[in-house]
């Protein structure tokens, strides 16, 4: 009766709140606003707000399981008395012409949780000041003492006259720093980035000494740290993957980085820096839990990926629910085989489900190279006439590893002239294997040697260029008390490239890359030469390469020589064709011939596609698709590191300037393939009337992947009769199977929905769902299983405007589950909202929510529930 009294009274609140309703007399028109109104309103103008925040006060009669309801209701919080879901974004550009601010917050379960940030900047001509959230570096010439690390603290700027400026950042480590080495694997991908998490845009990425662009040479998924190169593009065994990137880390211990840097120019071109940086470590701290959620993805072979990699042992163990019922490793559920953050479903699970992962994520490894840092840096840039400069750097480092000091000395030297046609660079380094400068991304490793490159133009459209680069690579193993265990490798690499590109002509590249490797365990020598074609032929555009590679390595691990010998012969062609305005044609193929020490291998990658629209009514689209990487070796379907060493991507994997992966090096899979085909159509016949069909197969096999073959046919339609009258609805029929022979699963859905409204004052939507899944299951004993499942649900509002402002509303849901986990759900919900303005709104409602589960041994988490909710929302 308490309930329901103060329920009544919250009705009631409005209609003495409301300061003007419809209908009243009208104001009289507001003078013109003065000038300094008018200033105050650009200001406002120039602020953006989006998204929503919602906080709401509950009162609970709930009889039957809490935990169970607190699952199942308002995203996990059921069972709070108060609530705040908040998904804001704040920005400011240029207030007062100096003030400029990006406030994001978020307190979801649903997605990153280092998606929130604030950040702070004041720029003026002279003086600049970034706090919160912020990318700090340090740059400019010096790459010895520069650095560039996301982080949170303050950064400032000072310029003063004739271009001198003062850069400070202090600061706390919000993310670690990483480069690592992965070796090819004879086709475009994926490829594992030993993490996730990864700092959106912090990456980048070489394949033998030349850097990929996002979007264009590869994609990246940031979550999973999944690597992916554009289709065709055969990565073979004997490359080098180089990759460095920043990742946020859940249970790690931040650094603090503090540093400040002087630049003075003296004119004419002369100038002279100097940094200083320290970075300090901090001790370790208890491990924290988390909680991942996720609406069901249906489809049982797609990935769910946990936020980062759970630890699981008897003190942390990982709990699964969906809809507040636990379920079972290896029965229910089960991680993939490599990566440690994904798990699948074995059985269908709709998007009405909420799926709750809590568990202990794993504690970041850090750097191999642990303990406090200081670097003190040199710059002197010296001008030579008109034809360049040279740049010269120094820097000293001091870190402390187990008690014990290291010390080093970095020199670099580099210089670049143009000298008519020519254009000639230089560098020279010496980094020894003591100098550990402060964690940061980029190339940089510790190495002493030289490089040289030459570019003479014959023309505007034809150069030719060369470049020379031979070092004494430092790559560190592991330490020892205060010392550091190093294994040097002398590396020679060689290149020569031709280029012709004349307007209306072909495009024509030749290039030839001679490298050796040499250490004292092994010794690899590669040459590759590779030609590359393309035109446009009017409405066609065509490309070709072809490569061959000959490398030989030679192994001495142990006392026992062996080698190995690569004989790849490579080709790619893509083209596109247009013939009108409604036919397109695109088409890339890729094949690379192996030949591994008498063992060959074909691995291939190719993609056909073509889109249609006969009528401006109908579109139609189909794509077939094959890859497979060709190896597959007998006992080594994966590999950490190693492989053919030539030289670009040694030294990595934690050295002087970064950390590397936990286990050291790039992990490889050498049996990846998978294929696909689908077809497409769109029907528009009237403007009321959209058909929508679509076929589609595929098959992934290999780690990374959901070694799964899959069939999905589905089929829609959307009828709008009337502006207020919408009627929507979907078919599909499912079928997958798991390559490892672990089970299937049938799935056949549909849905349908009818919209009405708004008609006068009245908004009514109605919906009806049909789910039947049939699920085999193979456990690790052979032992087959079977788990049947038909999920039927009917639900509708019903909403009518009082008047602008207000508006009462009635929800209502059924659902029935028979088979596997079989239960009764329903749900009501009677409520009234008022509008304060037009982005903030006060809500209340009542709910009703009763579970009953059929399985005897699941009862105990039935519930029946009632509340009373009073929500104030914010909408932007």
């Amino acid at each position: 009766m308490r309930l329901c009294l103060v329920f009544l009274a919250a009705l009631c609140l409005p209609w003495f709140c409301a300061a003007q309703e419809p209908g009243a007399e009208p104001k009289p028109e507001a003078p013109a606003k003065p000038w300094t109104s008018q200033w105050f309103s650009q200001q406002w103008d120039r602020i953006q707000v989006g998204g929503s925040k919602t906080v709401g006060f509950h009162l609970h009669e709930i009889d039957g399981d809490r935990q169970s309801f607190n699952d199942q209701n308002r995203f996990g919080e059921g069972a709070r008395r108060t609530t705040d879901f908040t998904d804001l974004s704040v920005r400011g550009q240029k207030l007062f012409d100096v003030l400029t601010f990006d406030w994001r917050w978020t307190n979801t379960r649903f997605g990153n949780p280092f998606d929130q940030r604030v950040t702070l900047s004041y720029q003026t001509k002279s003086f600049g000041a970034e706090v919160g959230d912020i990318t700090a570096s340090l740059g400019g010439t010096s790459s010895l003492a520069g650095f560039q690390r996301t982080m949170k603290g303050v950064s400032l700027v000072a310029k003063f006259g004739g271009g001198s400026n003062l850069q400070f950042v202090t600061s706390t480590t919000k993310a670690a720093a990483r480069t690592i080495t992965i070796p090819g694997n004879n086709s475009s991908g994926p490829y594992y980035l030993q993490a996730s998490q990864i700092v959106d845009g912090s990456e980048r990425i070489q394949v033998d000494g030349l850097e990929k662009r996002r979007g264009e040479d590869y994609r990246i998924d940031y979550v999973t740290g999944i690597l992916t190169f554009r289709e065709g593009m055969i990565i073979p065994a004997t490359a080098a993957i180089v990759v460095t990137y920043e990742t946020y880390a859940f249970n790690a211990n931040a650094g603090r980085i503090d540093g400040m840097k002087l630049t003075l120019p003296f004119g004419k071109g002369f100038n002279f820096a100097v940094t200083a940086i320290q970075q300090k470590s901090r001790g370790s701290s208890s491990l924290l839990t988390r909680t991942d959620q996720f609406f069901g993805f249906g489809n049982p072979a797609a990935p769910y990926d946990l936020e980062f990699p759970p630890l699981i042992d008897a003190g942390h163990p990982f709990f699964l629910t969906v809809d507040g019922l636990p379920q079972t490793i290896e029965v229910d559920f089960y991680f993939d085989s490599v990566l440690p953050n994904r798990f699948y479903f074995r059985r269908f699970i709709p998007g009405t489900s909420i799926v709750k992962a809590i568990y202990t994520p794993r504690p970041d490894p850090g750097s191999g190279l642990a303990g406090d840092r200081r670097v003190v840096g040199y710059d002197f840039a010296i001008p030579i006439g008109r034809y360049g400069g040279v740049n010269l750097n120094i820097a000293d480092s001091e870190a402390t590893q187990l008690g014990g000091k290291i010390r080093g000395t970095a020199k670099t030297a580099t210089t670049n002239l143009n000298i008519g046609r020519l254009n000639y660079s230089a560098a020279y380094r010496d980094i020894p294997p003591t100098y550990i400068a402060v964690e940061s991304v980029g190339f940089q490793r510790n190495e002493r040697g030289s490089q040289h490159n030459a570019t003479y133009r014959f023309s505007d459209f034809s150069s030719l260029t060369w470049s020379r680069n031979q070092s004494r690579v430092s790559a560190f193993t592991s330490g020892s008390g205060s010392g550091i265990n190093v294994q040097p490798a002398d590396s020679t690499i060689q290149n020569w490239a031709f280029n012709y590109s004349k307007p209306k002509s072909p495009a024509l590249t030749f290039s030839r890359t001679e490298n050796r490797t040499k250490s004292s365990t092994s010794d690899s020598k590669y040459i590759n030469d590779n030609a590359r074609v393309s035109h446009e032929f009017g409405r066609l555009s065509v490309g070709a390469d072809i490569g061959r590679t000959r490398a030989t390595t030679t192994s001495a691990l142990g006392g026992n020589q062996s080698t190995t010998t690569y004989n790849i012969d490579s080709l790619r062609g893509n083209a596109t064709w247009r013939p009108w305005s409604n036919l397109s044609f695109n088409a890339v193929a890729a094949n690379s011939t192996i030949l591994q020490s008498g063992q060959r291998s074909t691995a291939n990658e190719s993609r056909f596609s073509v889109n249609y629209s006969p009528w401006s009514s109908l579109t139609l689209d189909y794509e077939i698709s094959d890859n497979d990487s060709g190896f597959r070796p007998i006992n080594l379907p994966t590999q950490f590191g190693g492989g053919f060493n030539n030289g670009w991507g040694y030294g990595y994997n934690g050295n002087g300037f970064s950390g590397g992966s936990p286990f050291g090096g790039g992990l490889t899979s050498y049996a990846v393939s998978g294929k696909g085909q689908s077809v497409r159509a769109r029907w528009t016949p009237f403007t009321a009337l959209s058909v929508d069909f679509q076929h589609v197969t595929q098959e992934s096999a290999g780690e990374f992947v959901s070694n799964s073959s899959a069939k999905t046919t589905a089929a829609s339609a959307t009828y709008s009769p009337l502006d207020w009258i919408s009627i929507t609805g979907q078919w599909a029929k499912q079928s997958v199977g798991f390559l490892s022979g672990s089970g299937s699963s049938e799935n056949d859905m549909f849905f349908a929905t009818l919209q009405i409204g708004p008609w006068k004052r009245w908004t009514l939507s109605f919906d009806v769902q049909q789910v039947d899944t049939a699920s085999v299951i193979v456990d690790g004993l052979g032992e087959r299983g079977e788990i049947r499942q038909k999920l039927g649900s009917l639900g509708g509002r019903l909403e009518y405007a009082i008047n602008p402002r207000q508006n009462v509303f009635m929800d209502w849901r059924t659902s029935r589950t028979q088979g596997y986990q079989g239960s009764r759900d329903f749900f009501a919900n009677l409520g009234y909202e008022y509008r304060i303005t037009e982005n903030i709104s006060l809500i209340f409602s009542g709910k009703l929510r009763e579970l009953r589960n059929f399985d005897p041994e699941l009862q105990r988490y039935n519930y029946r529930a009632r509340t009373l909710d009073a929500e104030l929302a914010f909408r932007f």
